[in-house]
């Protein structure tokens, strides 16, 4: 029987042993759990997000950078893991991540002004972004051979499907029934236990040598991303009326575009760079990355652009809308067990291709939404993209690292990494963009539908005038009156569907290119071109 200081010893707890299957699948289930609920409290806390945009008196151009802030941080904290991992340890640093987050949901969940709420999620998606990295790595230190594959398997199912399946549902019943403030706590609630059980579960691995740390790389790194965001989110905000042609649009574009190129000459200069670009000159690895980034879009800009969608075009309940999104990540899940079944049969490229035009599908089938849709036709275009997104989302990571040298592995694999997050964050904002630029035009074509002169829009009228003032008790003109605002409300909710249909419409065609590209890459040789070796 160990004793306490023997299990809460830091290097080696003694709870179990070592080499124990025990301990391994613990560890897993500990790791798949602290995961997941970065997860749900990514798409849940989308959910009530309404109701925190009426709490906190901004607008929704600022709201939305609550979530995509979040997704954002993530994909920035990725090279931090990598670093500091490697120089203090991998369980020292997974710890510091969970109990960031724990924090963040913390603050998040106690906020009561925008930017308190605005500092907690960056804090949270921190935490987040250094606990992902990490916990593939210690998967892959402890498990072995065919245990490795179901370990990857596992977490990969349930973090991702699972979770954002959870996610859904958690963050519709909660805010439902309870506040909003519950779906952030949940993150505290859940976090806590998981400090715990990696003192006592998770061994410390040894501290290696580490190039010197780039930060001023990595400053210009992260600065590029945040200044690209804010430039999507704010031009075409309400009041930026010129859109792409103002002066503060094309301002903020010219920062974004100068921090990119100090980050590429500090590249050039630096010894020890923050990423090997180098890896970039393997046509694979490139076509991959880039198709990577869009699957980000429709795993988090997709959910919760139809978060959105429900809740303000539809006006579904949000425990309503929690169950219906839900379903993305359960078929998502399931969908992630295809290519590993049929693996040894099918070549790994075609999961990829197949995947691209489901989600392709998805889009087009996307374009037959209107404001009479049922939750069943949103339910067929969820499912269509979950089972897309999943058949491609882990062969295109598969095909992005094969034949990678090792010194370039793990550098290769935070990329990869970084794209996905960083498609996920700005998802959201290009559908934004490209539904309220088309939104203009449908509202124009309806409403030069509607003849008000007709026989058949005077009788609707007159019903819903007659229905205004049995139920409201509302005088004559005044009913009249709501019966046009509803009329008109109607119209500018189909121009925004439509709109919003438009959006997915563009992005169809976009995956279509990108299966184009896999098939080359399926049909094309190898490339085997060595690289430089950069630390």
């Amino acid at each position: 029987m160990a004793s306490l200081k023997q299990i809460f010893n830091w290097e080696e707890p003694g709870l179990l042993d070592t080499e124990s299957s025990l301990r391994h699948w613990l560890l897993l289930a500990k790791i798949i759990l602290s995961n997941m609920i970065i997860v749900v409290s990514a798409v849940g806390t989308a959910i009530p997000m309404n109701e925190i945009q009426g709490y906190m008196a901004v607008d929704a151009t600022k709201i939305d950078w609550v979530e995509s802030g979040f997704l954002l941080a993530l994909g920035v904290a990725v090279p931090l893991s990598i670093f500091f991992s490697r120089k203090y340890g991998f369980k020292r640093l997974y710890f510091v991540g969970v109990a960031l987050f724990v924090l963040g949901s913390f603050i998040g969940g106690i906020s009561t002004n925008y930017y308190t709420l605005l500092s907690a999620r960056a804090i949270a998606g921190i935490g987040g972004g250094v606990i992902f990295p990490v916990s593939l790595t210690v998967i892959r230190r402890v498990f072995k051979g065919n245990s490795l594959k179901v370990a990857v398997t596992l977490y990969v199912a349930m973090t991702f499907g699972v979770g954002l399946g959870l996610g859904c549902i958690i963050g519709g019943v909660l805010s439902q029934i309870y506040a909003w403030r519950t779906v952030f706590l949940l993150g505290v609630y859940v976090g806590v236990p998981c400090l715990l059980f990696t003192w006592v579960l998770m061994i410390e691995t040894g501290i290696y040598p580490t190039p010197k740390f780039d930060l001023i790389s990595f400053v210009f790194f992260a600065l590029f991303l945040i200044s690209t965001l804010f430039y999507l989110t704010q031009v075409k905000a309400p009041w930026n009326t010129l859109g792409f042609r103002s002066n503060f649009s094309i301002g903020c574009m010219m920062v974004s575009i100068g921090f990119l190129f100090a980050f590429l000459l500090r590249y050039k200069r630096a010894k020890s760079p923050l990423f090997a670009l180098s890896i970039f000159r393997r046509k694979e690895f490139t076509i991959c990355c880039i198709a990577m980034a869009f699957v980000g879009v429709m795993i988090f800009g997709s959910s919760v652009s139809f978060i959105n969608l429900l809740v303000q075009m539809y006006e579904y309940e949000r425990n309503m809308v929690g169950i219906v999104i839900s379903m993305f990540g359960f078929c998502f899940g399931l969908g992630g067990l295809i290519p590993i079944v049929f693996g040894k049969w099918v070549k790994i490229h075609f999961f990829a291709v197949a995947g691209l035009m489901l989600v392709a599908a998805s889009c087009f089938v996307n374009h037959s939404l209107t404001i009479q849709s049922t939750p069943g036709d949103v339910l067929f275009i969820l499912i269509l993209r979950a089972l897309g997104t999943s058949l491609s989302l882990g062969p295109l990571t598969a095909i992005s690292l094969q034949n990678m040298p090792d010194d370039l592995a793990g550098q290769a694999s935070a990329i990869v990494t970084i794209f996905r997050q960083v498609g996920g964050a700005y998802g959201t904002s290009l559908i934004s963009i490209f539904s309220t630029v088309r939104f203009p035009f449908h509202l124009t074509r309806f409403a030069e539908m509607v003849n008000v002169n007709s026989a058949p829009f005077q009788d609707y009228i007159a019903k819903y005038t007659n229905r205004v003032i049995d139920t409201a008790g509302k005088p004559d003109v005044l009913a009249e009156m709501y019966s046009h605002g509803y009329v008109i409300a109607n119209v500018s909710k189909q121009a925004y569907v439509a709109a919003f249909d438009d959006a997915f419409y563009i992005f169809g065609w976009m995956f279509v290119g990108l299966t184009v590209l896999m098939l080359y890459l399926a049909f094309s040789k190898e490339q085997k071109k060595a690289l430089p070796k950069r630390s």
